[in-house]
């Protein structure tokens, strides 16, 4: 259990550190968005390329570190399921994972289900000049929700888990909306 504790703590912990280097930069996230607001349409897609990288940075982050979740566990039991790893540890391959690790892998298959779909809808909503603003909340609030998303998943909390999940799908739609309505607006 306090494994467990600790493994989540180090997630949470990553996401805390992420949240305070935006905090601590040059410029604070709410005043970015009120620049995003007040400009002219150039400098918002300059501004909504910003915000779009930074969330596939941190959506990159968020993935290796549920890779590092597995890999502790695995490394802190010593239970590995191939046999060339085990062998490294003069070790007897598993049969099974153990639960962390299947979690995290369920985590990480949903991740590769949602996040990729993210990262093509967000640069066509830039490429297509789709409205700054909206491309970058949606951004932002997808990035959140997969990152709590994640959380709740590698906690086993319900309904938020599915809460989360939800916000994603909507920020998704919200974003081919946006396209569809570029698309068809010129």
């Amino acid at each position: 259990m306090a494994l467990r504790f600790f493994a989540l703590a180090s997630l949470v912990l990553f996401s805390i550190y992420s949240g305070w280097a935006m905090l601590i930069a040059e410029q604070s996230l709410l005043a970015f968005g009120r620049e995003l607001v007040s400009q002219p349409d150039k400098a918002q897609v300059n501004g909504a390329l910003n915000v779009y990288a930074l969330c596939v940075v941190v959506l990159f982050l968020k993935m290796f570190a549920v890779s590092c979740y597995q890999g502790w566990f695995r490394l802190r039991h010593r239970a590995f399921t191939n046999i060339e790893d085990a062998a490294v540890f003069n070790r007897v391959a598993r049969e099974a994972e153990l639960a962390q690790v299947i979690r995290a892998s369920r985590a990480w298959a949903n991740d590769l289900e949602n996040i990729p779909a993210f990262f093509a809808l967000g640069g066509l909503a830039i490429a297509m000049n789709a409205p700054a603003t909206v491309t970058a909340v949606l951004s932002m609030l997808f990035t959140a929700a997969r990152v709590l998303h994640t959380l709740a998943y590698l906690r086993g909390v319900q309904p938020w888990r599915t809460v989360f999940y939800g916000v994603g799908i909507l920020c998704l739609l919200g974003l081919c909306t946006s396209l569809t309505m570029t698309i068809w607006g010129r």
